[in-house]
């Protein structure tokens, strides 16, 4: 129930593993001159890092809190003319052992850390067909393992929470009402040393701590799909079309829906963008020296070695996030580019008195129709090769973003009081 500080017997926080073999495999076969099939397999180890928890500091540094009171508000513990009335908290090192930071908050990291790591595969069709098109399909997957968590050991267990659908005021009230505490007197300048203390810090795991968070958990995982399709075409006078296409889908387990929850919420993740199109069009102009159109040296520094380019990208929106709502049922008629409602509000209770708290939430937090509005816009650039010399070149560039000022509109509020 407290910190544990290096010694002789144990130097490190955690234990490594000297076992992460990184294997690789990947091949390509070419029946004829106009098709290629490539594919590949490996195994991808990520680093452990240690660094950002209060570890690296906890015992050796020091913060005194203002506590406002220590009675639950019923008369103040600190005025402007003496903000610490008891004093300043020194940083102790490792002279208190367990008793380090009792009364606040700290960070430790797993003592059983592992590796995050990626298994990766993927193969590929590429097919040269007639008048100078290149076609290319292609699938790939992803499954991450181990990666770091972070979760929170001081929460309320399950079974002292409401499992009603609607907000339960006999449950929030008794668990935010104040007690006598047992803690009293013995954590002298935390919030935690008042004669009165909330139930339902009581029905921590660790009272006498204000939070403890234990990071780089090995618990969380991933999994990617991904389809693909490239097709390019090159015309004459130095034109060239090219589109691809990614049609994706990322689910992943980094979250727990109720702190108490043994397993973590299986759900589609917020980086997720299932439909990503790019197509691009470039076109060097013939005109100049030793082009179509041909002109002499002088004029070629002028009208030759011009370069247009049209991007167009259409990709969809992140997944919106969902707090712990009151859902009535039925089609939430999502529309994020609606600027009056981006989805149908009379689906959940909005009134601010009915919200819920201190339950064991059942809506998810992400679904994967529900998203913020996507990217659809054309992107433009100008480029003027100029010599200077055989061997000194220089280039002028004009690159124009959203040249059709398409909008995005930002997020939809999902705050059922908002």
């Amino acid at each position: 129930g407290g910190i544990l500080f290096a010694n002789p017997s144990q130097r490190s926080p955690t234990s490594t593993s000297k076992r992460n073999l990184s294997p690789r495999f990947g091949f390509a076969y070419s029946p004829s001159s106009t098709m290629v099939f490539r594919g590949g397999f490996g195994l991808f180890f990520n680093p452990v890092f240690l660094g950002g928890t209060s570890i690296d500091q906890t015992g050796f540094t020091s913060s005194t809190p203002v506590v406002a009171t220590s009675n639950g508000g019923l008369t103040p513990a600190a005025s402007l003319a003496n903000l610490f009335p008891t004093g300043y908290i020194p940083a102790t090192g490792s002279s208190l052992g367990l008793g380090t930071n009792l009364g606040q908050s700290f960070t430790f990291t797993d003592p059983n850390v592992k590796n995050a790591y990626s298994i990766r595969w993927n193969f590929s069709i590429q097919r040269r067909l007639p008048w100078n098109i290149v076609a290319e399909v292609g699938y790939e997957g992803n499954h991450a393992l181990h990666m770091g968590n972070s979760y929170s050991l001081n929460f309320i267990p399950d079974q002292y929470l409401s499992t009603l659908p609607t907000r339960d005021t006999t449950t929030i009230n008794l668990l935010t009402a104040n007690v006598a505490n047992p803690l009293a007197g013995l954590l002298p300048g935390t919030s935690l040393n008042g004669s009165t203390i909330s139930r339902s810090n009581l029905l921590y795991r660790f009272p006498e701590f204000s939070q403890v968070t234990e990071a780089n958990v090995p618990e969380a995982s991933s999994y990617l799909e991904m389809g693909m399709a490239r097709l390019q075409k090159q015309f004459s006078h130095g034109v060239v079309i090219s589109t691809n296409y990614t049609r994706s889908k990322l689910i992943g387990s980094t979250s727990r829906l109720n702190n108490g929850d043994t397993q973590l919420l299986k759900v589609i993740q917020s980086i997720d963008r299932p439909n990503f199109l790019v197509s691009n069009v470039s076109w060097e102009l013939p005109v100049g020296t030793g082009k179509w159109i041909g002109t002499n040296r002088a004029m070629d520094r002028v009208v030759g070695g011009w370069t247009l380019s049209f991007i167009y990208e259409l990709q969809s929106g992140a997944p919106l996030s969902w707090g712990n709502l009151i859902y009535y049922g039925g089609p939430v008629n999502s529309d994020p580019r609606n600027i009056y409602h981006a989805f149908d509000t009379t689906r959940f209770n909005t009134i601010s008195s009915q919200q819920l708290a201190s339950n064991l939430r059942t809506f998810p937090t992400m679904f994967s129709n529900l998203r913020e509005d996507g990217q659809n816009g054309w992107n433009m650039s100008i480029l003027k090769k100029i010599r200077i010399t055989e061997a000194l070149r220089g280039e002028l560039r004009g690159e124009f973003y959203n040249v059709f000022n398409h909008p995005i509109f930002s997020n939809a509020s999902t705050s059922a009081t908002s």
